[in-house]
């Protein structure tokens, strides 16, 4: 199974939060990169594809005084066969079209891409 979106430009926060869960993403054995990729994709598709595994709960935590809420983490392919985790916040300011991709180097630099690039995932 495989699911295709178009990379966009996120809000520059995925740094910062993988830095936060970065202990609980290592657990599934995965070094993350400081950085997430965001790509936009239909959102049945998104669905059918997110159905077909069942994720890991990373449960949520507080931290200097501020809440973070739990993550829904799917692993899943690069075209190569590298790991990824598809990371779905309980709390997200995203929409039903957008996901978030945690891997283990910076995917842009790694294949060369640019936003509104299509980038594919597979199971």
């Amino acid at each position: 199974m495989q699911l295709t979106g178009s990379i966009f430009k996120g809000r520059q926060e995925g740094a910062h939060y993988v830095e936060l869960y970065q202990e609980e993403i290592r657990k599934l054995d995965i070094e993350p990169f400081y950085g997430t990729l965001n790509i936009r994709v239909d959102p049945k598709k998104r669905k059918e594809f997110l159905d077909h595994v069942s994720p890991t709960k990373i449960s949520g935590f507080s931290k200097d005084g501020n809440k973070y809420g739990g993550l829904f983490c799917y692993v899943c392919k690069d075209k190569d066969q590298n790991s990824l985790i598809v990371v779905v916040p309980e709390k997200t300011h995203h929409n039903e079209d957008v996901l978030e991709i945690v891997s283990t180097k910076n995917l842009r630099k790694e294949f060369n891409l640019n936003f509104g690039d299509a980038f594919t995932l597979f199971y």
